[in-house]
Formats: structure tokens, C-alpha cells, sequence
């Protein structure tokens, strides 16, 4: 995988590791490999979705651990 597909992808990744100076640098590099505005606005509101429904799981499994539920009966992703 090479150029704008990359930088696209590692937008996403940036966004899920919370990392600002990797966003950053990846922005520039996807705008230099002629990433449009909108394929930009399109991987992070991917990224978005994704780190939201992730945010979700992990909020359940947290709740039904407090509530004394047994956590390993719940579905995961493994």
C-alpha cells in the first residue's frame, strides 16, 4: 500500500491512538499525495465511528464488571 491509500489509512490509525502530531503529519502527507477533501473527511468519519462503537464495547464490559457480572460471559472480539 503506497501514497494517498496509506496516509488515508494512517489517519484512521492516528485518530484511534489519539496522537495529534501523527494526525497532523498524516494530513499533510495524504494532502501531498493529492488526497481530496473529501476522502480526508470520509477516513475520519470512519475512524470516528470505529473509536465510538470501540468506546461503547469497552463502556459495557467496564458496567457489567461493576455490577459484579461475570465479564468473560459476554461476547468479545476474540
Amino acid at each position: 500500500m503506497k501514497g494517498k491509500i496509506r496516509e488515508l489509512v494512517a489517519i484512521g490509525a492516528s485518530i484511534g491512538a489519539n496522537c495529534t502530531s501523527c494526525l497532523k503529519h498524516h494530513l499533510r502527507l495524504a494532502k501531498e499525495y493529492g488526497a481530496s477533501e473529501e476522502e480526508i473527511k470520509e477516513a475520519i468519519q470512519v475512524a470516528l465511528l470505529v473509536k465510538k462503537n470501540s468506546t461503547r464495547s469497552l463502556d459495557q464490559l467496564i458496567k457489567t464488571t461493576i455490577e459484579g457480572n461475570n465479564p468473560s460471559e459476554n461476547k468479545t472480539c476474540c
